[in-house]
């Protein structure tokens, strides 16, 4: 009987690790890797990284094609600024000049990157008990109720679906209407029409009248849906002109007042308004200046801000340091829908773009997935794009007066060496305060235990477990041994992976960290097989419970007084395995204090220092950074 049980808790231990990832699995490491790295600790990387940047962006700008174009690009952490790139257009407008030289401050329009502050009112409204999400549209905008409200089908469009696009509504009031493209109409064949269909606002009359409520409340009872709620994403400028409705309704007050008061103001974006800034604050592009003073009325829930790459980045550091506490139950970065690939998604009201590393970075070979959530917008005259890099804790805007292809490539440029470098100031981060040995000996009268842990890290594994023994056992060969081999050149990796979580929340003390197993087919790193089943995979973060305790959980304690190297890094000095109710001290050996480094064992200082760029048969694996940056593609 009690082997019967036996046999049947291991035959599910073993399903519960590992059936999913068991046969073929191409199920990429888990993510995040690591926790956000500090970057005060990496001034100089981030100095040769801002200068290499610099020089690769200001190159783009010397092109005759770029002549009457200004741009404006700056990087973020959590905490401050880390870098900018600005640039002024050699040919500037006779009519509306703009700024003399452009900076940090300078004003441009930044179109539906508006998007995000209307989802952020949406947040905080919801979380103050004000709206409800998943509530119909029609339950806060009253002309939508009723039999005269039109065909679109009212009372299963929720305020999520609208601000994640999958309302299924048409695009635009007006902007999108050919009537105003003769041009085009002709090139396509399509017949003469003597009269417009629609408002006769914005596009349609020239821009001498922005849209209001009555011009949109009156057409969208007019469309047919594109899709039904829910079915397909599809993107639509409408959608955030009714939000900006729902705003203006819940609140008492204009959508406008609602964003200037409780988000501009409250984070010192005195720079940022739906007003038009003077011409002296400006970034004005030649041939089409005509757009700089146009107020889009209805439309500026979905595109009506002038900003700066300055506020701005104030915006991005509080979406990186809140973006999970915004509304009960709501992680604000995640995605809500699939787009138009296999990697690419809708958030609200973000465009998701996910990568494996490997393919940013083909020297690193390792398919962790990379997060890249963005915003885009474009008016005319104006291309705009925030870059959020949630594993890395890093926000990125760019902005572009003038020739729009330039955008694309910019981004590439400062992506090439900006993740690189960030995913260095993250491994050496693991290697400084996470890798090394640990270890716990107990001794009585009966027996003596031992317990150890070694903790190694590659570039493809990131941090690992390479010795573990609790209680005189090997409990590494214990789970390999319960692991169904498939392929003989398969091999079981013990991934540690963060949680965010800490045992004291106030005082982030006592790191949460989860040991994730994962199969790698060692000659075919990232290659996606060809069976069916081959890529599927399951998040499993919490397999198997002993008294009540997770068996998988690892808790880090740091020395709050011993730093690495003087870097101001704090170091690990125990770690509690939870479910084994053991505590594990660092061992501190002469590997570790400066001696040479091994294989389950620890970095010594010499090591650090040898492969500090990327250097070296360790931590980058022979990859020198200058030759990595070279090898980056993402794409347009």
């Amino acid at each position: 009987m009690a082997m019967t049980i036996t046999n049947t808790l291991l035959s599910i231990f073993a399903v519960a690790l590992f059936i999913f990832p068991s046969v073929h699995s191409t199920c990429d490491a888990p993510s995040p890797a690591f926790q956000i790295p500090d970057y005060e600790h990496h001034a100089s990387q981030l100095d040769l990284t801002s200068t290499r940047i610099y020089e690769a962006i200001k190159s783009l700008s010397q092109h005759d094609k770029n002549n009457k174009t200004s741009f404006s690009v700056e990087v973020t952490s959590e905490t401050r600024s880390l870098f900018e790139v600005h640039h002024t257009a050699k040919i500037r407008s006779s009519v509306h000049r703009g700024a003399d030289k452009i900076n940090n401050v300078t004003n441009y329009r930044i179109a539906s990157m508006t998007k995000p502050f209307t989802v952020l009112a949406l947040l905080q409204l919801h979380k103050a008990g004000k709206l409800d999400l998943d509530a119909p549209v029609l339950n806060y905008i009253e002309d939508l109720n009723g039999p005269q409200s039109g065909s679109l089908p009212w009372k299963d469009i929720t305020i999520r679906a609208l601000a994640s696009q999958m309302a299924g509504i048409p695009r635009d009031i007006a902007q999108d209407d050919l009537v105003t493209s003769p041009d085009i109409v002709a090139q396509l064949g399509l017949p003469h029409l003597t009269k417009h269909h629609g408002p006769r606002c914005d596009s349609l009359v020239n821009f001498t009248r922005a849209c209001n409520a009555t011009d949109l409340l009156t057409y969208v009872k007019t469309l047919e849906p594109v899709f039904a709620p829910n079915q397909k994403s599809s993107y639509s400028n409408i959608n955030y002109d009714l939000l900006g409705l729902v705003i203006s309704n819940v609140s008492g007050t204009t959508y406008e007042t609602y964003i200037t008061t409780n988000i501009l103001h409250e984070l010192n974006m005195e720079g940022t308004s739906f007003s038009t800034p003077p011409d002296t604050h400006a970034a004005i592009p030649a041939d089409e200046e005509y757009y700089w003073p146009f107020e889009m009325g209805i439309q500026n829930p979905t595109g009506g801000l002038y900003s700066s790459t300055s506020d701005m980045s104030r915006f991005l550091r509080h979406v990186l340091t809140t973006y999970n506490a915004q509304s009960p139950g709501i992680n604000w970065l995640n995605p809500t829908s699939f787009s138009g690939s296999t990697n690419s998604f809708y958030g609200m009201p973000w465009e998701i773009h996910n990568k494996q590393t490997n393919q940013i970075i083909p020297s690193l070979r390792t398919t962790r997935p990379l997060t890249l959530v963005t915003k885009g917008g474009g008016l005319p005259g104006y291309t705009s794009n925030i870059i959020i890099l949630p594993a890395y804790g890093l926000g990125i805007t760019i902005l572009v007066a003038g020739n729009g292809n330039l955008m694309s490539e910019i981004r590439e440029k400062l992506l090439q060496h900006l993740i690189p470098f960030a995913e260095h100031a993250a491994a050496s981060e693991l290697l400084s305060k996470y890798a090394g040995s640990y270890s716990h000996t107990s001794t009585s009268k009966s027996k003596s235990t031992n317990s150890t842990l070694t903790l190694s890290h590659t570039p493809e594994n990131g941090l690992y477990i390479t010795q573990w023994t609790t209680n005189n056992i090997n409990t590494l060969r214990g789970i390999q041994s319960l692991y169904p081999h498939s392929a003989p050149s398969s091999s079981l990796i013990l991934h540690v992976v963060p949680t965010m979580l800490f045992i004291d929340e106030k005082n982030q003390k006592g790191e949460r960290w989860r040991v994730i197993p994962r199969t790698v087919d060692d000659g075919n790193v990232g290659d996606n097989g060809g069976r069916v089943w081959d890529n599927f995979c399951i998040a499993d973060w919490d397999f198997f419970m002993y008294g009540g305790k997770p068996v998988n959980e690892l808790v880090f304690w740091m020395d709050n007084d011993r730093t690495d190297e003087g870097k101001g890094v704090r170091r690990v000095e125990r770690v509690e395995l939870t479910g084994f109710r053991v505590a594990l001290e660092r061992v501190q050996d002469k590997k570790w204090e400066g001696g040479e480094g091994e294989e389950g064992g620890g970095y010594g200082r010499e090591y650090e220092r040898e492969h500090e760029l990327g250097r070296g048969d360790g931590m980058w694996r022979d990859v020198d950074v200058d030759m990595l940056v070279d090898q980056i593609s993402l794409g347009n």
